[in-house]
């Protein structure tokens, strides 16, 4: 899904109609898209089918029931931290400790003391459609890595290929059960590295272990065929491919 005007929008919610046209008018001039809600369970609705921000008058939801909005809130996907602007009445945040309550339950907020110049509003408001753009961002990068990670295991699973990851310094080992099989494991066993090393046939360890710091030194692809060794003393061929990838801390 890409982002658009429905899902960049702001959502205003006030505590007249008149301001929250002048509201609305005023995001609108400044190029952004905006929607009027005639009350709390109307911005919640409209938040939840898709919003870049909300705009909130702290007044028009002082003693209201916001159980199903902080729900939503709450709720969010990993990727979303959805930005809310919150229309405070004159003076320090100190001395409205009303506001600061809403603004701890509502989480991303960003006050604006009442009355604001016009370039206020819109200014705050463009940085939180930006930062709305750059989670739909991370939304699509985890759908394109969901993606690839289901068609990888349609393919392995069409080709009866097994997977397994080994992380160092732990030398922890994730087997996929396929992989546990040319082991001669079964899906339900636990299968570490040291039992994959008992495994190799003795006459093949200080071969395969070259090639593995090799690869893990020059980053080449790892590629290999060793002997395994199941449990029950059978001798088996296995095709071996893998490559280092680093972590960011190296």
């Amino acid at each position: 899904m890409r982002p658009g005007p429905s899902s960049e929008r702001a959502v205003v919610l006030a505590s007249s109609e008149r301001e929250a046209v002048e509201t609305a008018c005023l995001i609108r001039d400044a190029g952004y898209y905006a929607n009027i809600c005639g009350d709390l369970a109307v911005l919640r609705r409209e938040i939840a089918s898709g919003a870049g921000l909300a705009v909130i008058a702290d007044d028009a939801i002082k003693g209201a029931d916001l159980t199903d909005l902080t729900r939503w809130l709450n709720d969010q996907p990993a990727w979303s931290d959805f930005p809310i602007v919150l229309l405070t009445q004159g003076g320090s945040l100190e001395r409205d400790p009303g506001a600061v309550r809403l603004g701890k339950i509502l989480g991303n907020v960003t006050f604006i003391e009442r009355p604001f110049h016009p370039t206020t509003l819109a200014s705050i408001v463009g940085s939180a459609v930006r930062g709305r753009r750059r989670q739909y961002q991370t939304r699509a990068i985890l759908e394109d890595l969901t993606e690839s990670e289901s068609l990888l295991q349609t393919a392995l699973n069409a080709g009866q290929l097994g997977a397994l990851e080994l992380h160092l310094p732990e030398f922890e080992l994730e087997a996929s059960d396929i992989c546990k099989a040319y082991f001669g494991r079964r899906a339900s066993e636990h299968f570490t590295y040291p039992e994959l090393l008992d495994a190799v046939h003795p006459d093949d360890r200080e071969r395969r272990l070259g090639v593995l710091e090799q690869s893990i030194r020059t980053g080449k692809h790892y590629a290999i065929e060793y002997r395994v060794i199941w449990p029950d003393g059978s001798q088996h061929w296995l095709d071996v491919r893998a490559r280092a990838v680093r972590r960011p801390d190296g």
